[in-house]
């Protein structure tokens, strides 16, 4: 061991200064015990060349060094190698040309591909894609990087610490459509994602989703913040129903099964937090601040097989509830709704406080269970089953200090 600790030392040395990263961010050691040829790769030469003799059973380390390597060619790199960038080392792909990578990346947090062409990883790659991997520096925001690097068939992609800034194009309903069999994951509290520019919206139900899903399966989101503060109205001064309100929307879900959302935060949104159709659902352990201003922070449409459980909402909607007899100020700005049509849901241990309509609403839905939420200061119902509820309980719930419109009940069914 101590033999095989010598040879290799001088090669983390080398690792380490030609990255300029910390010896935690390079390979597994134990990885390179197995290093069997290094390469190294210049932007003088053709990239296709200089990669033509490897073999797809070699093991080593494909070294790009600083400069731009067109790729012209669709070329595939075969996964017993691990690729190293230098910082200022970019992949350009052609237009039309495809790049599949089978191989680990090593690479911070700087751009390493660049061009109209497409990269791919292959279906065993275990890269965790980062969207800087894609983002130019003369770029100022992250809305193209953040596709490409969901769309590059990466089983996860990685948001370290920091703020990605996405904008929703003109003339669009969403800013980045998200795959199927995918993880999106960030450091909690620390990996915020803040909506800067958003179309306007033409009534209260309109809104803009800076994340949109549509018929796919198996998505994981968790440790992320989605902020759209800049959007929030003034809570004690304007109205639901002003004009000049922009709808935000954080995340929309049409038609999808199996879905976790989990350890996130989400404020600032005028028009939901999360909305969603599909089955096997997990919605747990997130953070509502501000969440919605005009309808629910959370709704749940069309589905089945539901848990909403440990959640936290704070502070949702115009506080017009103070004033009795506005309940068209407060209408829908429920934290939670369940329904149309939902059927085996369970609303489990959920705390809300200060939403200006319902805590939690159930309507025209079918063996749905609430059971041990914590609701203070709602504008209306406490909770509310409404219209045409089948099968349900409503068990062990702790509600104080509602209906402060009037005329509203702790729990109504």
């Amino acid at each position: 061991m101590l033999r095989k600790l010598f040879r290799i030392f001088p090669l983390l040395l080398f690792l380490t200064a030609f990255l300029n990263l910390p010896y935690k961010v390079l390979a597994n050691p134990t990885t390179l015990f197995e290093i069997s040829e290094s390469i190294h790769l210049n932007s003088s030469q053709d990239i296709e060349d200089q990669l033509s003799h490897i073999s797809n059973s070699g093991k080593g380390i494909i070294c790009f060094e600083k400069g731009t390597h067109i790729v012209r060619k669709d070329l595939s790199i075969p996964g017993g190698y691990s690729l190293l960038f230098q910082e200022g080392a970019v992949l350009d792909i052609a237009p039309k040309i495809k790049l599949t990578i089978n191989s680990n990346i090593i690479a911070g947090n700087y751009q390493i591909f660049s061009g109209k062409g497409t990269v791919v990883f292959g279906s065993d790659s275990l890269v965790e894609a980062r969207p800087q991997w894609w983002k130019s520096p003369k770029e100022n925001g992250y809305t193209e990087a953040i596709q490409k690097a969901l769309l590059s068939n990466s089983k996860v992609v990685y948001f370290s610490s920091g703020v990605y800034v996405i904008d929703i194009p003109k003339n669009s309903k969403y800013a980045i459509a998200i795959p199927s069999d995918i993880v999106l994951k960030g450091d909690p509290g620390k990996s915020i994602l803040k909506l800067r520019h958003c179309p306007k919206t033409k009534d209260i139900w309109d809104c803009n989703s800076m994340f949109l899903a549509t018929a796919v399966t198996g998505i994981k989101i968790t440790g992320l913040t989605f902020d759209s503060s800049s959007f929030y109205p003034d809570p004690s001064t304007i109205s639901r129903q002003d004009p000049n309100i922009v709808g935000t929307r954080a995340l929309a879900f049409h038609n999808v099964k199996y879905l976790t959302v989990e350890n996130c935060i989400f404020k600032g949104f005028t028009n939901h937090s999360i909305t969603v159709t599909g089955d096997d659902v997990l919605i747990q352990r997130n953070i509502f601040q501000q969440g919605a201003y005009r309808t629910q922070v959370v709704r749940l449409d069309s589905s089945k097989n539901i848990t909403l459980s440990n959640n936290i909402f704070e502070d949702n909607g115009p506080h017009y509830y103070m004033v009795l007899g506005r309940s068209h100020e407060t209408s829908s700005t429920d934290a939670i709704m369940v329904g149309y049509h939902v059927e085996h849901a369970y609303i489990l241990r959920n705390v809300i406080r200060k939403t200006s309509g319902c805590g939690i609403r159930v309507e025209m839905s079918k063996d749905v269970h609430v059971i041990g939420n914590e609701i203070y200061d709602a504008g209306q119902d406490g909770i509310t089953f409404y219209h045409s509820n089948k099968d349900c309980t409503c068990i062990a719930n702790k509600i104080q200090n509602w209906g402060r419109l009037g005329n509203f009940g702790y729990i109504r069914k």
